[in-house]
């Protein structure tokens, strides 16, 4: 199915993780067969989790992939709640590709999303616009429709020029350094994937009425995106 630019990809719940799988796997090829190499940013949370730990068993030339996450919690890497704590643990130490932390507890979550956006400019190739082009982006959404840790009523999302920020969340009383607008829209392939009602009312949503009402709407109407939808 396609409309405004998003192609959705629906499945059942039992055979969401294989079909995500499946689609990741294959894009990546695709580029492999392209490029030298290739940059890709990851999403956090429990619903990618499964889909990296079978994606690790496919057979990649891995090392010639880097990984940067595309939101991160300011918390220690051995951290339960670190996203790049609990992807390392299932995916990153299994695989021989070069993987970059978001958040460094020696520094500020400014100072960490400053440095981190001078090492996705050092890697990243530019695209025309002068923004970083990642070549594969792996997201998820909130059931507030967030995605990233661009939150509803946050200063990030009014963030049109740095490609990396820290973003005060205040419904969660914590911090968090997350990708912005700009570096999002600019990546060649976007993926998306969610499951459950409350997400899929979301994107049903958007689909049907053309609402802004969440922060996955600017993406969602102004980009070309692959959704993966698991549903009962």
């Amino acid at each position: 199915m396609k409309k405004h630019n998003q192609e959705i990809l629906y499945s059942t719940l039992p055979d969401f993780v294989d079909v995500a799988t499946k689609e990741i796997y294959t894009t990546i090829l695709e580029l492999l067969d392209k490029r030298e190499t290739i940059n890709i940013a990851l999403s956090g949370g429990s619903t990618p989790i499964p889909i990296l730990e079978k994606l690790k068993e496919e057979t990649l030339d891995w090392k010639r992939i880097s990984f940067f996450l595309v939101d991160e919690r300011c918390v220690p890497l051995q951290s339960k709640e670190s996203n790049f704590g609990t992807i390392k643990q299932a995916f990153f130490d299994f695989t021989s590709s070069t993987c970059y932390p978001m958040f460094d507890t020696l520094k500020t979550a400014k100072e960490s999303a400053r440095e981190y956006e001078n090492i996705i400019r050092k890697i990243v190739p530019e695209g025309k616009l002068g923004i970083p082009v990642f070549d594969l982006m792996i997201l998820g959404m909130g059931g507030d429709g967030h995605i990233a840790s661009l939150f509803p009523d946050t200063l990030a999302l009014q963030e049109d020029r740095k490609m990396v920020v820290h973003n005060e969340v205040a419904k969660l009383k914590n911090t968090r350094v997350s990708l912005t607008y700009p570096l999002i829209m600019a990546a060649d392939h976007k993926i998306m994937l969610i499951k459950g009602e409350e997400k899929i009312k979301i994107l049903n949503e958007l689909l049907n009425s053309e609402s802004t009402n969440y922060p996955v709407s600017k993406v969602f109407y102004d980009g070309a995106m692959k959704w993966v939808v698991g549903q009962e």
